[in-house]
């Protein structure tokens, strides 16, 4: 997890996530925590792999919470059709031009980009090496390029657009 904006108080939020990770809170605690904590409540959230599994969990659980999401995924989110404050947004996060242009958007649409959370990734399972021969090369680099790259072309989209964000009390203009 990663703050932006934090003056002097990066390790008061660490150890604020060392102790959630200690009493094993749920994932969604934890969210709740950081959006309460950090995010400017006028400010958008960023979910990518907002359409199935986790990703689409943590956007019914922030939309519940009443805050503007914006589900970014391969498949639109079709359950936050219906909702003002949330949007459904189709995008590939491997790609860096589109991540830039899909965040500009949302910012458009949603207000400024306070939080990222990304859960867009695959993990298909296969051995090293097994009976059917050695593990296939190119769906390793697909799962690097998803979890990995998609992750960080998320970020550097997104942080610019925060650093420009007003600072809360805590000089936090939004959270990773």
């Amino acid at each position: 997890i990663f703050a932006t904006g934090i003056k002097g108080g990066f390790s008061s939020f660490c150890v604020s996530i060392l102790k959630f990770y200690d009493t094993r809170y749920t994932v969604f605690q934890v969210i709740s925590y950081i959006v309460r904590r950090t995010l400017m409540i006028n400010g958008s959230i960023v979910v990518s792999g907002g359409a199935s599994g986790l990703g689409a969990a943590v956007v019914a659980k922030l939309s519940q919470l009443g805050l503007k999401v914006a589900s970014i995924d391969l498949a639109e989110n079709k359950k936050i059709a219906n909702n003002d404050d949330c949007a459904s947004y189709i995008c590939d996060v491997t790609n860096a031009d589109l991540v830039s242009q899909t965040c500009a958007q949302i910012s458009d649409d949603l207000g400024p980009i306070g939080a990222v959370i990304c859960c867009a990734g695959i993990a298909p399972s296969s051995k090293i090496h097994g009976r059917k021969g050695s593990h296939d090369v190119a769906l390793f680099e697909k799962v690097l390029s998803i979890n990995v790259v998609g992750t960080f072309n998320l970020i550097r989209a997104a942080a610019p657009m925060m650093k420009v964000n007003e600072p809360d009390e805590n000089g936090q203009r939004g959270v990773f």
